[in-house]
C-alpha cells in the first residue's frame, strides 16, 4: 500500500508519494506529524523551492541525502539551535522543488545543503507548482499537508 502526502496551497492540491524504501525514518517521522497546517513560503536561499516548518523537535537521521535536487523532490532538513548566523532557533522543515532551479543552501552560511529526499510529487502538479511560484513575490500562503494511503 502506497502512502502519499497531499499538499494544498491556496486551494490547489498535489500529491507526493513517500519513498519509504530509501528514507524510512524520515517518512515515519513526517507521517507522524500529519495532518499539519500553517504558513508556507518561498525558501529564501534554496532557489525555486517552498518551505513548511515542522516541530523543531523532529530530527531525522541523514538518509537518501542529495545535493542535486530534481523538480518535484520533497525534502527534509533540520537545523540545530545557534547553528546558523542570524537564525538562533532550531528548525525542522519540509520543502520541495517546484522548478528545476533548486539548489539548497544553509541560511547564514550559504554552504550547500544535503537534505533527505523522502517523497516525490506524482500526477498533475502544474497548478500547485504555479501557486508555489507565486509565493516568491506574493508572500506566505496557508498550506495543509494531509496523509493518504492507497
Amino acid at each position: 500500500m502506497a502512502r502519499f502526502l497531499v499538499f494544498t496551497l491556496d486551494g490547489v492540491s498535489a500529491r507526493a508519494r513517500l519513498i519509504e524504501d530509501l528514507a524510512p525514518e524520515t517518512c515515519r517521522l513526517v507521517w507522524g506529524q500529519l495532518p499539519a497546517s500553517g504558513p508556507c513560503g518561498h525558501a529564501m536561499f534554496g532557489g525555486t523551492s517552498c518551505a513548511f516548518a515542522l516541530d523543531p523537535a523532529v530530527v531525522a537521521p541523514e538518509e537518501n541525502a542529495a545535493g542535486l535536487i530534481q523538480k518535484g523532490d520533497v525534502m527534509f532538513i533540520h537545523y540545530s539551535a545557534r547553528e546558523r548566523h542570524g537564525f538562533p532557533a532550531a528548525e525542522s522543515k519540509i520543502y520541495w522543488a517546484y522548478d528545476r532551479y533548486c539548489m539548497p543552501r544553509t541560511p547564514g552560511k550559504m554552504t550547500p545543503e544535503y537534505p533527505n529526499v523522502f517523497a516525490e510529487f506524482v500526477g498533475d502538479k502544474t497548478a500547485f507548482f504555479d501557486r508555489c511560484q507565486r509565493t516568491f513575490l506574493g508572500g506566505q500562503k496557508p498550506l495543509t499537508i494531509a496523509a493518504l494511503q492507497e
